[in-house]
């Protein structure tokens, strides 16, 4: 493992307000960068930059061991495991994954990982296991998804641009269409409603779970020239925090839409997803303590 930062110096030059925003809440920002690369932030500062052999990495999370975790697509289809100081524990393929898009974790450890040309959700152990299989006969191109302290999964589809809700046994429990092509999807940790990227205008949508237009978030990120808008994450204060492929940054917002600073994200190689973990100090606990936040119901799909 080849880690370039330990510890290093601030990112950027957050303005005051950003970082009286973040640093106080300590938690955790991974940038997953599509050339095979995790920076591990906390507080505005560069904790960790975690690499491997592998390339072409689809997301980052957080083990309940405290370790970390990423998909990647080459040389073949697999997940890569880190411990906490980032340096590699296993690196297993992954049969029948043809082209991963994200992953999240449940509170089990169990991987969710988005298939996006099967048009399925797999669930993934440790090894690399296939232990099943979710999806829908709308599902297609799921391109996002997100865990809710729940267990249940949300995922948003690219190419049928909507939203579907799943337990982790597979049951369907609704989902509605968008209207619009989502990047990435995250669960606002206050009330549990939904914001999700238009990949393509470069807003975030504020959507309740079943639908409802709440609020858009208009960030004035560049979606052109093959730069869409996928990386996005709230903080557990509720910062929107999101990523300028483009101009290789980090923005945040306020949840009425109010920017609170920008960074310069150092090295970018193709950014691609954010993850926010609360509470970093207590990392092995994250999950199962976010799971006491809120409870989410089944809902039925309005198509």
């Amino acid at each position: 493992m080849a880690r370039k930062f330990q510890m290093a110096a601030l990112l950027g030059t957050l303005v005051a307000s950003a970082a009286s925003a973040i640093a106080p809440e300590q938690d955790d920002i991974l940038l997953n960068h599509f050339g095979g690369k995790i920076q591990q932030l906390r507080g505005g500062a560069l904790v960790d930059t975690i690499t491997s052999s592998t390339d072409s990495w689809a997301g980052a999370v957080v083990t309940p061991a405290g370790g970390f975790a990423t998909l990647y697509r080459t040389p073949s289809v697999g997940l890569s495991r880190f411990d906490a100081d980032g340096d590699v524990i296993a690196e297993p393929t992954i049969a029948g994954i043809t082209v991963p898009a994200d992953l999240d974790i449940l509170s089990d450890g169990t991987f969710v990982v988005a298939d996006s040309t099967q048009d399925v959700v797999h669930l993934v152990s440790a090894n690399g296991a296939v232990v099943g299989t979710i999806s829908n006969a709308t599902m297609m191109s799921p391109h996002g998804l997100a865990v809710a302290p729940d267990d249940t999964i949300w995922v948003v589809n690219r190419e049928s641009e909507d939203v579907d809700h799943f337990h982790r046994g597979g049951a369907d429990l609704g989902g509605f269409a968008l209207g619009f092509e989502p990047g990435e999807i995250a669960i606002d940790p206050a009330d549990g409603t939904l914001w999700i990227a238009d990949r393509v205008s470069g807003s975030i949508e504020h959507l309740s779970t079943v639908g409802t237009d709440l609020g858009s978030v208009p960030t004035g990120i560049t979606t052109s020239g093959g730069a869409p808008f996928d990386g996005l994450g709230i903080t557990s204060g509720g910062l929107l925090l999101v990523i300028d492929r483009a101009d290789g940054e980090l923005l945040g917002f306020e949840r009425n839409g109010s920017p609170v600073g920008a960074s310069a994200i150092p090295d970018p190689d193709n950014l691609f997803r954010l993850t926010v973990v609360p509470e970093p100090s207590a990392l092995a606990g994250a999950l199962a303590g976010f799971s006491a936040l809120l409870g989410c119901c089944a809902r039925r799909r309005a198509r």
